[in-house]
């Protein structure tokens, strides 16, 4: 159950479909209310009484503000896929998760559902109550609607600049190294045996997400047992794969309750910092190709992806996560750090080695990060050459 909840809060369909089914109940209970708007000065002033020319409003609000939206989304997705799959197909959810944008989209969807209801109250011709300020209120919801659109259609185009969406990038990594700085005294090295028994992946095929460990950490210390996630965060787990181990045999109770904790998706976590990592190699990597041509873009990616590099080896290659109890642990998998800074530019080299500015640039940052991080020195990448 808890793991459909994490699903839906972080839907991009959650927050429009709230604000819109706020605007039905606001149409329905005004419907129910009865309230005399011609005794308010306020409310007079939007006071629309015959029944036809509110029919007539709420008629011209549905259809312009549906042919706005068609056109505006239309519009968004065209340029978004011109331009966004030069990069990365991946780095699309980035925009479509911003919260203003759903906003903007539970709104304009909110302005449609209460015209509707609202017409469907006019047609309905009982000679009952109605609310005279409902067709004024709509026309000042549909002023709000254009507003919002000249507001949306700016700020997509700046979100698919391919600078701002590697600086948001860069952000969501250092996020996530934040949150391990925020618990980092209870980690430490493992070094003992596997766990013994297995639990496996009993439902579809995915990517592990990421996961709150100290809550993890609660329900293993109520069970009284260690647990060890044997895949890392952001690895693709198979159907009936083994992905945690447990210190003891637990009941069916127990393992859905543990299991409860972790996401498997078919989407890619973009909330794990190797992740993250990942999608600015692949812009800095399409960048280079001849197709795009575009070794600026390609710069920016690998200026952004050293700085990384130095926040993520301020950190140690941890493992374990316990806050102080003996033998009540969480074991969780890592890429080590090491191997995350061999396999970065390894990849970067092998694309950007024929450019003579890229190439340089790459060398100099490696003899950068050997020298702040001497342990580096031991790693043989083609950058030495």
């Amino acid at each position: 159950m808890l793991v459909y909840l994490k699903r839906l809060y972080k839907s991009i369909a959650l927050l429009p479909s709230i604000i819109a089914l706020c605007f039905v109940v606001l149409a329905i209970l005004m419907n129910l209310i009865e309230i005399d708007y011609a005794e308010y000065s306020l409310t007079d002033a939007l006071a629309v009484s015959d029944k036809k020319d509110s029919q007539y409003i709420f008629s011209f609000i549905i259809g312009g503000i549906f042919t706005l939206t068609i056109f505006s989304y239309t519009m968004v997705m065209n340029v978004l896929n011109r331009n966004i799959n030069n990069y990365s197909p991946r780095l699309i959810p980035l925009i479509l998760s911003e919260r203003h944008h759903q906003l903007i989209l539970g709104f304009t969807s909110g302005t449609i559902l209460y015209s509707m209801v609202m017409s469907l109250s006019l047609t309905n011709d009982n000679g009952g109550y109605f609310p005279t300020v409902a067709s004024g209120l709509g026309i000042i919801f549909a002023m709000a609607c254009v507003l919002l659109f000249i507001y949306f259609i700016h700020s997509v185009s700046q979100s698919i600049h391919i600078n701002y969406i590697i600086d948001e990038v860069y952000e969501k990594a250092n996020k996530d190294l934040e949150k391990f700085k925020s618990k980092e005294e209870f980690f430490s090295n493992y070094e003992g045996e596997d766990l013994y028994h297995e639990i496996v992946n009993s439902g579809s095929c995915g990517y592990l997400h990421d996961f709150n460990v100290s809550e993890l950490y609660k329900d293993a210390k109520k069970m009284d047992v260690s647990i060890q996630i044997v895949k890392f965060k952001g690895a693709f787990i198979l159907e009936n794969e083994v992905f945690l181990k447990s210190s003891r045999e637990l009941s069916e109770e127990e393992i859905e309750k543990i299991k409860d904790h972790f996401v498997i998706d078919h989407t890619v976590c973009s909330d794990v910092f190797e992740t993250n990592v990942k999608h600015l190699v692949e812009v800095g990597v399409k960048a280079c190709s001849p197709a795009i041509n575009d070794p600026g873009t390609a710069l920016n990616a690998v200026d952004f992806l050293q700085q990384l590099m130095i926040n993520r080896f301020k950190f140690e290659d941890y493992n374990v996560y316990s806050e102080g109890i003996e033998n009540q642990i969480i074991v969780f998998n890592t890429i080590e750090r090491k191997n995350l800074f061999e396999t970065v530019y390894h990849e970067m080299y092998y694309y950007m080695k024929d450019d003579p500015v890229l190439n340089q640039v790459l060398k100099s940052h490696v003899s950068h990060l050997r020298t702040l991080f001497p342990e580096l020195s031991f790693i043989r990448i083609p950058v030495n050459i």
